[in-house]
């Protein structure tokens, strides 16, 4: 597991120390494919990250009475998700589902928190990284946005 965090951009600039007090407080964790990881709305306690497998991020699109999942992003090996569980209000802004059998490494927000405390080096790398993690999921919105704002344009002239 020790590996794994030293390869991931969350832990890059970390110290071989410091990925060693983050191995202590790892769990791994393995969900089925369509199983639901969390639900938008809950409480945000664990930060995740793939070891295997490939998670979806689903926003909840509701209209008239219907309400649907909608594909925001999909996670592979290497990747982060629930970083919600590191930024106050702590709570999930999206959905997570298993795209396939995933085997996932859980991190409780409390133990990584306690970490970042009494190692500012620490926290100043997780936020700084998260950060980068946080403004390419802003872009990502915002293509999207962008899209359907030009596709409602479109229509509006035909």
């Amino acid at each position: 597991m020790h590996q794994m965090l030293k390869e991931h951009r969350l832990f890059k600039e970390c110290t071989d120390q410091e990925l060693g007090e983050i191995d202590n407080i790892c769990q791994k964790i393995t969900f089925k494919e369509n199983e639901i990881i969390f639900k938008a709305k809950g409480s945000a306690k664990y930060l995740y990250l793939i070891s295997e497998g490939a998670v979806e991020l689903l926003f909840e699109v509701k209209y008239y009475n219907a309400s649907q999942n909608i594909t925001l992003d999909r996670k592979t090996k290497g990747d982060v998700f629930g970083w919600s569980a590191l930024t106050k209000p702590n709570i999930y802004t999206l959905s997570a589902r298993a795209a396939q059998n995933s085997d996932l490494l859980r991190i409780n927000e409390k133990d990584i928190n306690e970490l970042c405390a009494k190692n500012d080096h620490l926290g100043y790398i997780l936020m700084k990284n998260i950060s980068e993690i946080i403004g390419e999921r802003f872009e990502l919105i915002q293509k999207i946005l962008i899209y359907e704002v030009q596709q409602n344009l479109k229509d509006k002239e035909q």
